[in-house]
């Protein structure tokens, strides 16, 4: 694995997380 592959796969892995996390935070403020 190249760096660039892990790079982009941690950004991707961030971006769900933060979508999760944001998600998750408007579910538990309803």
């Amino acid at each position: 694995m190249t760096d660039l592959v892990i790079d982009k796969m941690v950004e991707q892995y961030n971006k769900v997380l933060f979508n999760v996390q944001s998600c998750l935070t408007r579910f538990i403020h309803i």
